[in-house]
């Protein structure tokens, strides 16, 4: 059985007396020990899919569709169950740990006081739990780090921190939301190499939300392109990559940094135009107005999101009548 699914969901959010989408037919899939990749700029609707997962939608917030945790739909449970369910069962690494972790209290409390209310033991048992979470996380001197407040700790120990209080009851699925925002590329790494150690060792379906694709070039099994609230493409990372088919995808991965090859390799290329805000969003396929490749049936029908290969899904009529853009992310 498929550990997390999202089918068909549709979010929408009141805005100066109307309501405006933010996700429009959202449809994913994550299994046990998989990490599956949710890319696109900010305003795509990534951030917004996780929240989803956990309801902690804004207020007045309107929602159709299904969220299934092993065959329980999510959306059904009360406010009570749902308190339940977060921590426990799903879990979630907020983009930033300075804001995300309490200011005010030691970082072992922040640990134990999770525990305590999950899994209703003693603050020994706790603080023993929370000293092998911290080392699970390869935080070094756990007890003095416990007795540390959030200040006194870098980046990236605040993040190791805020993955450690995540784990804390062994949830079965994780979602970290741009878990690498302001780190040095050092620190990064580790980061990655954390999640991916995690998933192998405890069988934890991780969601790893990011604006940036070469954060997932090394760990994604499965990677979902954002773009104005729709998935435009979805496919196994290593297709994404290798074989981007939406013009979007395309446009990404023209614009990250690499090295250049022995004969100049391919030109860096920043993507031109802005994504649409919510409320903004054109006529027909949301890209188009950014798109090079852009036909008129783009500016007026909306593409559905179609297999043009083998586990390969994506939305785009150009894409359906043959185009392709090869490029390889080292």
């Amino acid at each position: 059985m498929t550990l997390l699914r999202i089918d068909h969901l549709n979010v929408s959010l009141p805005v100066a007396g109307r309501y405006l989408p933010v996700l429009v037919d959202v449809n994913l899939a994550l299994e046990a020990g998989q990490i599956l990749g949710v890319a696109g700029e900010s305003g795509s609707g990534k951030t917004m899919t996780g929240l989803s997962v956990l309801q902690l939608l804004p207020p007045g917030a309107r929602r159709e569709g299904a969220i299934t945790l092993e065959g329980r739909n999510l959306l059904e449970l009360s406010p009570r169950q749902m308190r339940e369910v977060r921590g426990r069962d799903v879990a979630m690494v907020f983009q930033d740990p300075m804001s995300s972790l309490h200011p005010m209290l030691q970082i072992g409390r922040q640990l134990t006081d999770h525990l305590i209310k999950h899994r209703k033991v003693s603050r020994a048992v706790a603080r023993a739990r929370a000293v092998e979470l911290l080392e699970q996380v390869r935080l070094p001197s756990p007890e003095r780090t416990l007795k540390a407040y959030p200040h006194q700790l870098s980046g990236g120990m605040r993040q190791r921190v805020a993955i450690a209080i995540a784990l804390a009851c062994e949830p079965k699925v994780l979602i970290a939301d741009e878990p690498t925002t302001a780190l040095d590329v050092t620190v990064q790494a580790g980061i990655l190499a954390l999640l991916d150690t995690l998933r192998r060792e405890t069988g934890v379906g991780i969601l790893v939300i990011t604006h940036d694709l070469g954060v997932l070039s090394s760990i994604a099994d499965d990677l979902a392109v954002f773009y104005a609230g729709r998935v435009i493409e979805h496919a196994s990372a290593s297709d994404v990559f290798r074989r981007p088919t939406h013009p979007y995808t395309s446009a990404l991965l023209a614009a990250l940094p690499h090295v250049a090859g022995a004969d100049g390799g391919l030109a860096l290329r920043p993507m031109r135009g802005s994504p649409p805000g919510i409320g903004e969003w054109p006529t027909g396929c949301a890209f188009a107005p950014r798109c090079e490749h852009a036909v008129d049936e783009c500016q007026t029908g909306v593409p559905g999101l179609d297999e043009v290969a083998a586990g390969h899904d994506v939305a785009c009529f150009v894409a359906a009548s043959g185009y392709s853009a090869e490029r390889v992310v080292s």
